[in-house]
């Protein structure tokens, strides 16, 4: 900061000139904004209040420029500590609430109601959350001509964004009763006449107070939920429903309130559970599922209406729905109840709780559903779909003690012509091999590489076993390193194919063993220097493939098979050294062959820079 000492007095001086509006007093305020937190304690503190009584009367200004300068400028000013809070309450949220909490500002662009924010959040921060929301709570549901025409007025909307952000980051607990009484009608309120269900600002701000008044929620609880109920049994707006669904399950945590509302959430499961049977638009079913398995984790899935058991049947059908979404939430609430089966199936049927009554057809419906019914969702083109039925896979294998079954069951889909179904297997392979340890996997795939030999699909399935296996060895680390001598052999085989896409498969694998043994901690690496001599033997002939062809053009097949023998070549020096990698390398360096020569030296830089 000492170097800014020559200029500060001058911007300072330039800042407090009211007779320099426009361009020049928008740089220099900047420059002074940009100043402020770069000072010591004291010295922020007394530049501050030299300059917040100039940036109020600033406040009046017409220029959108210098609006938005003047935003910035007051919550670096604000931000120093220091600051009074009484002079806060008494010279400056009237005026600021009064000229930058219009509809004008409102209408502008997001930068501006996005500083507008930030600078309000600031400001609550300094002198309390409930300064702030005293002005902004009856701004919340005040009637306009746009709400009359079906339209949420942006001033209500910035209201509700900016309530929010005060709620979370200040909290509440120096709110009166009769604020916190206000605020709760008001933001259920501005629920309410959301009458398209598409407004998140108005759902955000619901679900942000009432998460923070869940100390008061048992008072508001009786008002509360019959409003959402009916706004769930809206019949004529699919949207309405959706969000309505949304909004209980979110404040499912607010309701529960240590166990107080357990009564209360159970009928609200029960009523979400009958909605889901009949309900037939993909947007409130998918939101339904979603709160049901948020009310699941908070109360815990034995203890919904109806009961696990007769909840499976109600979900197994769903698999089938074509929406992603649906797919998604009712993957997730499959994977709750097999958590849930996990937590009680070890402990003895007499003392377990009697809401954890764990039936055999239980067990049986949830080994049904993951051999059968969520290997389709495989080929999802959502990526979050995939996920989690990658994960619904390895619990319910891990919870049912069916991991044999479901391990056959996942290797069968190499057989598929869908690139898709197969790669998601490979990963959900990965998944019960980390959950179920890798031995439950590896002798199946194993297996499967040598039982395919000779068959049309052989070289699809070889390729996919040895995807699997790769994808295995990343997911497990250091685990890994019990299972890697028993996949020499088969490395082996796969790095003298002859067909281009096994044996850089193959590369692929042998980079993952050689990442296994760098992870092994010291003292555990016993015979692994051999090994990455042997696995470097068998990958250095790939090197030169792509002159290998009489074909002019290089073929792609060849191009990746060439790049990933060069990455084993990076792993295999963190292991055997740089002066054994080089020896393979010496002799290429010079070869004759101008293309051999470029292709020994491109490796040589890599492996150059990389020591």
């Amino acid at each position: 900061m000492a170097s800014f000492m020559v200029v500060l007095q001058i911007v300072r001086e330039q800042c407090r000139q009211t007779s320099g509006k426009g361009k020049m007093l928008a740089a220099f305020l900047k420059a002074l904004g940009s100043l402020v937190p770069l000072m010591d304690p004291q010295d922020a503190k007394r530049t501050s209040e030299e300059i917040l009584p100039h940036l109020i009367n600033l406040f009046t200004t017409p220029d959108d420029d210098l609006r938005r300068i003047v935003l910035r400028v007051v919550k670096q000013c604000l931000a120093p500590e220091g600051i009074s809070a009484e002079y806060i309450r008494q010279y400056f949220i009237g005026s600021f609430v009064d000229n930058f909490w219009t509809t004008r500002v409102a209408t502008e662009d997001r930068l501006t109601k996005q500083l507008l924010i930030a600078t309000t959040v600031e400001e609550a921060k300094k002198s309390g959350g409930a300064e702030i929301l005293q002005r902004l709570v009856p701004m919340m549901v005040e009637d306009s001509q746009e709400m009359l025409l079906d339209r949420y007025p942006p001033l209500q909307q910035l209201v509700l964004d900016a309530v929010r952000e005060v709620v979370q980051e200040c909290g509440t607990m120096d709110l009166s009763s009769v604020l916190v009484r206000r605020l709760q009608e008001n933001a259920l309120l501005a629920l309410k006449r959301d009458i398209e269900g598409t407004n998140w600002s108005s759902l955000k701000c619901f679900v942000a107070i009432m998460n923070a008044l869940k100390h008061a929620m048992g008072e508001y609880e009786a008002e509360l939920l019959p409003e959402l109920n009916v706004r769930l049994d809206n019949m004529s707006n699919e949207f309405v429903r959706a969000q309505a669904a949304d909004a209980l399950g979110m404040i499912a945590e607010a309701i529960y309130r240590d166990g107080e509302g357990l009564q209360s959430l159970r009928r609200i499961s029960k009523d979400i559970a009958e909605r889901i049977q009949t309900e037939e638009r993909a947007a409130p079913l998918a939101s339904c599922l979603k709160a049901l398995a948020s009310i699941g984790r908070v109360i815990g899935c034995e203890r919904l209406d109806p009961p696990p058991a007769e909840l499976v049947p109600i979900l197994k059908p769903l698999t089938r729905n074509r929406d992603p979404l649906v797919q998604q939430y009712v993957i997730e609430m499959i994977e709750e109840l097999g958590l849930m089966y996990r937590r009680f199936a070890k402990i003895p049927e007499a003392a377990r709780p009697h809401a954890a009554r764990i039936t055999p057809d239980l067990h049986t419906a949830l080994l049904d559903i993951a051999t059968k019914d969520l290997f389709p969702l495989l080929a999802s083109h959502r990526k979050q779909t995939k996920r989690a039925c990658t994960r619904a896979f390895a619990v319910l294998a891990l919870v049912t003690t069916g991991f044999l079954h479901v391990a056959i069951s996942l290797v069968s889909n190499f057989t598929q012509d869908s690139r898709d179904v197969r790669v998601c297997t490979a990963n959900a392979l990965a998944a019960l091999a980390d959950k179920c340890k890798p031995f439950t996997v590896i002798p199946f795939l194993i297996n499967e590489y040598e039982k395919c030999e000779g068959n049309e699909v052989a070289q699809t399935v070889q390729h996919s076993v040895l995807k699997a296996l790769r994808f295995i060895l990343e997911e497990v680390g250091p685990q890994g390193k019990d299972y890697i001598f028993s996949l020499v052999p088969l490395i082996e085989r796969a790095a003298t194919e002859q067909s281009l896409q096994v044996r850089r498969m193959a590369m692929e694998l042998i980079r993952a063993v050689l990442f296994v043994m760098v992870d092994v901690p010291v003292g555990g690496t016993e015979g692994f220097p051999k090994l990455a001599i042997h696995l470097l033997n068998l990958a250095h002939p790939n090197l030169v493939e792509m002159l290998s062809g009489k074909k002019d053009k290089v073929s792609e097949d060849r191009i990746k098979l060439v790049s990933a023998t060069v990455q084993v070549y990076e792993v295999a020096r963190l292991i055997v050294g740089s002066q054994v990698v080089f020896q393979y390398l010496a002799n290429g360096l010079f070869h004759p062959s101008e293309k051999i020569r470029d292709i020994f030296w491109r490796t040589y830089n890599l492996i150059y820079l990389a020591n």
